[in-house]
C-alpha cells in the first residue's frame, strides 16, 4: 500500500513541476515574437483627385482618403500649391479666421448665443487639411482673396512605416452661390435653362 501512495505522489510532483515550467515559458513568449513594425500600404489613395469648392461657403471634403489598413496615426500636409499655369499660389495657405467647435452641438440649444458659446475663433489656412485624417477643407472666403479657377496641390502622407506624396490633386474654385438652388453655371455665370 505504501508503494501505491508513493507512485501517486511522484506523478503529482512531476505534474506540478511540468505545470511550473509551462507557466514560466508561457510568460516569456513575447520575447520570442518579432518586433512590431508600422504598416505603410502601397494601395492607399484619395478616392477622388478633383475637388470642387464654391467661394463664400465652407467646403469640407470628408472620407476622401483610403488608408488601406496603414498604421495610425498618419500625418498629412499640403505642399506645392500652384495655379493652373503651374505658377505658385501661396495665398491659398494664408491664414483666415475660422469658427471651430469646442464642445458638442446637441441640438437642444435654444438661442444663437448658446450655439456661439460652444465655438471659438482660430486662424487656419484658406485651403486646409486635417492633420491626421487627410480630409480637406476650403474655408469661407470671398473672390477678393482667392480668384476662381483651377489650382493644383500635392499631399504628403507619412507614418513611422513610410512616406508618400500624392501629386497633381486638383482644386476647382467656382463662383459664389448667392442663393440656393443656384440656377446659373458655376463657371460662366450664365443662367441654365
Amino acid at each position: 500500500m505504501q508503494k501505491k501512495y508513493t507512485g501517486n505522489w511522484k506523478h503529482i510532483i512531476a505534474a506540478v513541476s511540468l505545470l511550473a515550467v509551462l507557466t514560466g515559458i508561457s510568460g516569456c513568449y513575447k520575447d520570442f515574437l518579432p518586433e512590431e513594425k508600422d504598416h505603410f500600404s502601397n494601395n492607399m489613395n484619395y478616392t477622388t483627385e478633383s475637388f470642387v469648392a464654391v467661394l463664400g461657403e465652407t467646403n469640407a471634403f470628408i472620407n476622401v482618403f483610403n488608408a488601406d489598413y496603414s498604421t495610425q496615426p498618419m500625418t498629412f500636409k499640403i505642399e506645392n500649391v500652384r495655379r493652373g499655369d503651374k505658377s505658385a499660389a501661396p495665398f491659398l495657405l494664408d491664414l483666415v479666421d475660422t469658427r471651430q467647435w469646442k464642445t458638442w452641438y446637441s441640438g437642444h440649444e435654444k438661442t444663437v448665443d448658446e450655439i456661439m458659446s460652444k465655438t471659438y475663433i482660430t486662424k487656419r489656412p484658406i485651403f486646409d487639411i486635417r492633420e491626421n485624417s487627410g480630409e480637406l477643407i476650403f474655408w469661407n472666403v470671398d473672390s477678393f482673396k482667392v480668384p476662381t479657377g483651377i489650382y493644383y496641390f500635392d499631399v504628403r502622407v507619412k507614418n513611422n512605416g513610410g512616406e508618400r506624396v500624392f501629386t497633381g490633386l486638383q482644386l476647382d474654385v467656382r463662383r459664389p452661390h448667392p442663393f440656393e438652388p443656384y440656377t446659373h453655371d458655376d463657371i460662366t455665370g450664365i443662367q441654365n435653362r
